[in-house]
Parts: C-alpha cells; structure tokens; sequence
C-alpha cells in the first residue's frame, strides 16, 4: 500500500505541473488506471490464500493489461477518458474486494472486522468503485455537456474517493497501532 500512496502523490505532481503548464493531461487517467490497479492487484495477491483464486486473479490482471492498452491506443485513445479500462479495472477491484472478504469470513476471525486493515481497506475501495464507476463510464469531455452534471458527477467521485482513503487511513493507523482485544484487556486488569 505504501507504493499505491507513493504513486498517487507522484500523479498529482505530474498533473499539477501538466495543468500549470496548459498540457494536455488526459493520458494520465490512462496511466493511473493500470498502475492503481497492478499495485492494488499486488496488495491483494499478497493478502489472499487462495492460491487457485490467486492464479485466476494474476491471468484476470493480464487480461486488464490489454484492455488498458486497447482502451489507450484504439478504443478511446490516449487523450480520451478511458471508460472500458475504468469499467474492467471496478469489475476486478470488487472481485478483490469480495474475494477478500470471502476469506475473512471463512476464517472466521474473533476480532472486529475493523481491526484488518485489508478488510477496511476492501470496504473502502468497495464504496470508492461502486460510487463511482457510474460517474467515470458517463462523464463526457464535451464542451455542450452540462456543466452542473459535470460537476455533480466529480463531487460523487470526489466524496467516494475520499470515504475510501479516510477508510485506508484509518485502517494504516489501526495497523500500526494495534489494541488488545476487549477481553484480552479484562484479562490483563
């Protein structure tokens, strides 16, 4: 997760500077899509046990590549918004999501849900993809689309976005600062 927040944070200094020099910056949805998904992908890999699951998860991975690639080159192109990718890129993130929280009910944990960080993480990225796969498959570049659609559609995005990293902040902290469980802490008083 570390190199999924280290390239977010080199993203919006590639897009701030594109932006401040009047440079076309569409390519970097394509760019950010693929990359999001490998190190979320990666993240994942590494937290399921499943190792079939796992095979089918690393050839669906492949499979996303293409599309990306399709979807950069000829399906909407490099200076378009990439909406198959976008779709495919949900459609694997939830079965990740899912996936995961498959596990860690068949696990069946004694800790709270909220203690795993993967587990918080997949709840985020869950109302992240689900709240915006809509707005992202609709939003158009066009000059005569509604402005108050536009913006109505980043704002959904937006707040989506931020519920899923307030989420995998929290999740982050939890991590690394762990609490003993309630009745580990009545045994210990």
């Amino acid at each position: 997760m570390v190199w999924y927040f280290l390239f977010w944070t080199i993203e919006a200094f590639v897009d701030t500077w594109t932006r401040k020099q009047h440079l076309p910056n569409a390519y970097l949805f394509h760019i950010s899509v693929w990359v999001e998904t490998l190190l979320l992908g990666w993240a994942y890999h590494l937290a399921l046990r499943n190792e079939r699951l796992k095979s089918w998860l690393l050839l669906a991975q492949a499979v996303f590549t293409a599309v990306a690639i399709a979807d950069a080159t000829f399906l909407s192109g490099i200076n378009q918004m990439n909406r198959y990718a976008r779709v495919l890129q949900v459609v694997l993130m939830l079965v990740y999501a899912f996936a995961y929280f498959e596990q860690w009910v068949r696990e069946l944990r004694v800790r709270s849900p909220w203690n795993d960080f993967m587990f918080v993480v997949s709840v985020g990225l869950s109302v992240y993809y689900t709240g915006s796969v809509m707005g992202y498959v609709t939003l158009k570049n066009d000059p005569e689309f509604s402005r108050l659609v536009a913006y109505s559609t980043a704002i959904i995005i937006n707040l989506a976005y931020i519920f899923a990293m307030v989420l995998i902040t929290i999740g982050l902290w939890r991590d690394a600062n762990p609490q003993a469980e309630p009745s580990l802490r009545r045994a210990l008083h």
